[in-house]
């Protein structure tokens, strides 16, 4: 199989036909479930085995706060995931942002393919400087406050938690391409040299 010019993308030769994966609705409702129940109640059993049930009421705090926080945590989380897909290869002017008003969710988008490794590392960022750091402070000063912010940020990333589950599945060696309509990927093998 040659390489064609239409599979040339930034200097990558990529094979004839990407194969499309797409999370059906179904699947990303019943993982959205299950986490959201089971992280917060994870959290929170853990904190409550440490500290003191007084704690608590420094979530109620946060949730008057989150009207504040939400723009700024949209803002982060979306730009998380761009400047990772950046500082990984992939160029800026092929990140974009958007508003998917099907799902009301807000998403960054990378217009060519980049490596499984790039596509997960920016995929789970987020969660990472989102909902992990947070909770590991929460727990360390202690404050359910930041415990709050860090479980609703889990929650804000449970489709990003999915999809890098399934990127862990593939090959090694795979290039993705973001879907540009809906919770997917476009799974590209690079060419073998001759």
């Amino acid at each position: 199989m040659g390489v064609q010019d239409n599979n040339m993308i930034d200097g990558k030769a990529f094979t004839d036909s990407p194969v499309e994966f797409v999370v059906s609705e179904l699947t990303l409702l019943r993982f959205s479930l299950i986490f959201t129940i089971a992280y917060p109640v994870l959290l929170t059993i853990a904190f409550l085995l440490w500290f003191p049930a007084s704690y608590l009421r420094q979530g109620l705090t946060f949730l008057w706060h989150l009207v504040l926080w939400l723009i700024p945590i949209v803002v982060v989380h979306e730009g998380l995931h761009a400047i990772v897909w950046a500082l990984s290869g992939a160029k800026w002017r092929n990140i974009r942002f958007g508003f998917h008003r099907q799902y009301f969710t807000f998403y960054t988008h990378c217009k060519v393919p980049i490596s499984k490794f790039t596509y997960f590392a920016g995929g789970i960022a987020p969660f990472v400087f989102l909902s992990i750091l947070p909770a590991v402070y929460a727990f360390y000063i202690p404050s359910y406050y930041w415990l709050a912010f860090a479980i609703f940020n889990g929650w804000a990333c449970a489709a990003d938690l999915l999809m890098c589950y399934y990127v862990l599945l593939l090959p090694p060696k795979v290039h993705l391409l973001d879907h540009p309509e809906k919770l997917g990927f476009f799974i590209y093998s690079t060419q073998q040299k001759a």
